[in-house]
């Protein structure tokens, strides 16, 4: 009979071997730089961008001849002999993978982003696969650490909005607020109190008073942010956007004033854009890109803009 000893020491490797099994059969099944396995992607060019290599029969199969004819094209971007080079091909793809994983996921993305940039940039200047064997072992080496210390957000929580309870009295609550906002009349059609719908705001800023506003009206789009601090009585508008409503909250950051993002829809493409506050002048645009997800769910940033 075991003792107890032994008997925990089983229990436990059993244990192990069981939590540890998903994320090896996974790692084995996910094999970045394969030319043979696409990865999820919802377009042939997001395919390409994480692996400029994949085979051609593969791809006419999935995307017909126009996407060999881009894969092709796309190609010429990077130096020759590059698709015959396994170990060089395999590097690159993991670093694209890496890259844009980390800007769509982190809560840092402007940093990062200009980071990404940076290394790409360094990548652009090689002309031979021996130049790109050389520099992207350290960018590669980088961008895992950075990953794995970054929190992700699943592709199914749902993102925190921006605008919370409605205010019943904003004459009351907003006591000391000007009228009419910034572009009040181009967004909601009018400058009056009565097109306008005031809400308390989700996003949390200590020692600061918000209030979300939107149209009354539901077909006019548009969204202010006003801020009031403990010490002034007035209001002042912290961001004025037209054309959206459905403004979020970034998750997992840690700023004084969080950092917010509001999604569009350019025919089948998502583009996700990313605000960030400074005094001087509230929230402004500092990073665009276009959202995709990975056959497992991870977020990755394509066509990364950075303002």
């Amino acid at each position: 009979m075991l003792s107890t000893k032994r008997l925990f020491v089983k229990i436990t490797l059993v244990l192990c071997m069981f939590l540890l099994y998903p994320a090896q059969a996974k790692e084995r099944e996910y094999r970045v730089g394969d030319t043979g396995r696409m990865l999820g992607f919802s377009k042939v060019e997001n395919e390409l961008a994480i692996n400029p290599c994949l085979d051609e029969g593969m791809i006419r199969a999935k995307y017909a001849d126009q996407g060999v004819q881009y894969a092709r094209e796309n190609l010429k971007k990077y130096p020759p002999n590059l698709c015959t080079n396994k170990q060089t091909l395999s590097l690159l793809s993991n670093w694209h993978y890496n890259a844009s994983a980390l800007v769509a996921n982190s809560e840092r993305p402007f940093i990062l982003g200009r980071e990404i940039a940076k290394n790409y940039a360094l990548l652009k200047d090689c002309t031979t696969v021996d130049c790109l064997g050389k520099r992207l072992p350290r960018m590669l080496e980088w961008s895992k650490t950075t990953l794995s210390r970054t929190p992700i957000t699943s592709r199914d929580v749902q993102p925190l909005f921006m605008g919370g309870a409605p205010i019943g009295h904003p004459q009351l609550a907003l006591r000391g607020l000007q009228l009419p906002l910034s572009q009040q009349k181009e967004i909601c059609g009018s400058e009056d109190l009565a097109s306008l719908r005031f809400a308390t705001s989700t996003l949390v800023v200590s020692g600061r008073a918000l209030a979300v506003v939107t149209c009354h009206d539901k077909k006019r789009l548009g969204t202010w942010l006003l801020e009031r601090s403990e010490n002034k009585g007035q209001w002042k508008e912290i961001l004025v956007l037209p054309g959206f409503e459905d403004v979020a909250v970034l998750p997992n950051n840690r700023e004084l004033h969080p950092h917010i993002f509001y999604k569009q829809k350019q025919g089948a493409t998502e583009i996700m854009t990313i605000l960030r506050y400074s005094e001087a002048f509230g929230y402004q645009k500092r990073i665009q890109f276009e959202l995709d997800f990975d056959a497992y769910g991870l977020a990755h940033a394509f066509n990364i803009q950075v303002f």
